[in-house]
């Protein structure tokens, strides 16, 4: 229904032009067919042991069949191409779209006036796949709660009673642009694109409270949009032209935090943050001077971008990493003992907690080159760079 919707929108900016062009030639093809894979992939072996006696015990994983479909799906399924071109004198549209409603489906629909506007729609899902099947001794992989089913550290030391689940993340990116240029040397660009990524990827937790024990790697939740906005205009001719862009940059994060149980501390959950809401903007402005004496051009840029956020540190995944008190899964024992492990950033100046943390990375560019080349046999280049990085977090 939505590639429907952007076929008929887009079809409808086109129908008065066509109407009056009679000689507008439509064209194209459709591809319909079915796909059919088998996929093997490797054991992920391994070895677990017992302390009295201490022994390995040889284990078979599960079978890991993610790196022929890294970056795309090639999965059993029906498949299909649609192609269809369209073309004036003085108009055209095209439209492309192949592996529909699948995790690598791409589509983009593009049109305009020759030399006057043009416009595109696109939408672009590509996959990455890391392994399936792999093994945890929590449960809830890939979530913001994942506990310990019970047991002694690891649950029975024997990984075929952990969990599997998939290190898999879906990347899918929708957006469209407009360019307008009148058949003049002005010109004027507007592109919006929303990406969105969702799935499981791999992170870490440090066990207990020192080096000795170790680290746990943990699946990470995955539910990032980011939202980017792009303007930019300008003039070019043969001899010389500029541009201004503005870009804006939105990350967002639909999940704040994961809590994990920590098996060095008595089972107690232990919080990990995950990454904070972002935004990025950067303006930029180039020019070039051509067919100057000696054959020479002048180019010249300058860029200043911002990033900036602001997190609030008194929040449970910034104030302490272990909370068992009042916060023990279902089932569990309160573990004994065991406090508040507070790691909230202290300032000793004010003698208080720092309650939020401000980000504010400014980064200043700029460069202007002179190329010439005076004879044959002879290039010159003179340039200046110039860069600045301020940290005013």
């Amino acid at each position: 229904m939505r590639v429907k919707l952007i076929a008929i929108v887009v079809a409808g900016l086109f129908a008065q032009g066509a109407y009056a062009d009679e000689n507008f030639v439509w064209g194209g093809s459709v591809e319909a067919g079915g796909r059919g894979a088998n996929i093997d992939g490797a054991n992920r072996n391994g070895a677990y042991g017992t302390t009295t006696p201490l022994t390995w015990i040889p284990f078979k994983g599960p079978e890991d069949a993610a790196k022929a479909q890294e970056y795309q799906d090639i999965n059993s399924a029906p498949i299909g191409v649609i192609d269809i071109r369209g073309a004036s004198r003085n108009y055209y549209l095209y439209g492309y779209g192949e592996e529909f409603g699948r995790d690598d489906q791409w589509i983009n629909v593009q049109g305009g006036q020759f030399g006057a506007w043009k416009a595109a729609l696109y939408n672009n899902n590509i996959p990455h796949n890391l392994s399936f099947g792999a093994l945890t001794p929590l449960q809830n992989s890939g979530t913001t709660f994942q506990p310990n089913p019970g047991g002694v550290y690891p649950p029975a030391g024997n990984p075929n009673g952990w969990n599997p689940f998939n290190y898999s993340t879906q990347r899918n990116t929708w957006g469209g642009n407009f360019e307008v240029s009148a058949k003049s040397p002005w010109y004027f660009k507007a592109d919006y694109n929303e990406v969105q990524q969702t799935g499981t990827k791999y992170g870490g937790g440090s066990l207990g409270t020192g080096s000795g024990n170790g680290l746990i790697e943990l699946g990470m939740p995955v539910d990032y949009k980011t939202q980017n906005t792009t303007l930019e205009g300008g003039y070019n001719s043969k001899q010389y032209g500029f541009k201004i862009a503005f870009l804006d940059s939105k990350f967002s994060d639909g999940n704040s935090s994961v809590s994990w149980t920590n098996f060095y501390m008595r089972d107690g959950l232990d919080m990990s943050p995950l990454p904070p809401d972002n935004d990025y903007k950067k303006w930029s402005l180039s020019g070039y001077w051509k067919q100057l004496p000696w054959d020479s051009a002048i180019i010249a840029r300058f860029s200043q971008a911002k990033l900036t956020n602001n997190v609030g540190l008194t929040s449970l995944a910034y104030t302490s990493s272990l909370k068992p008190t009042g916060n023990t899964p279902t089932g569990q024992a309160q573990p004994p003992g065991v406090g508040y492990l507070f790691t909230q950033p202290y300032d000793a100046g004010s003698g208080s907690n720092i309650s939020s943390f401000s980000g504010d990375i400014k980064t200043t560019t700029a460069s202007v080159a002179w190329n010439s080349n005076p004879l044959a046999a002879l290039d010159m280049k003179v340039f200046y760079n110039y860069y600045d990085k301020e940290n005013n977090s």
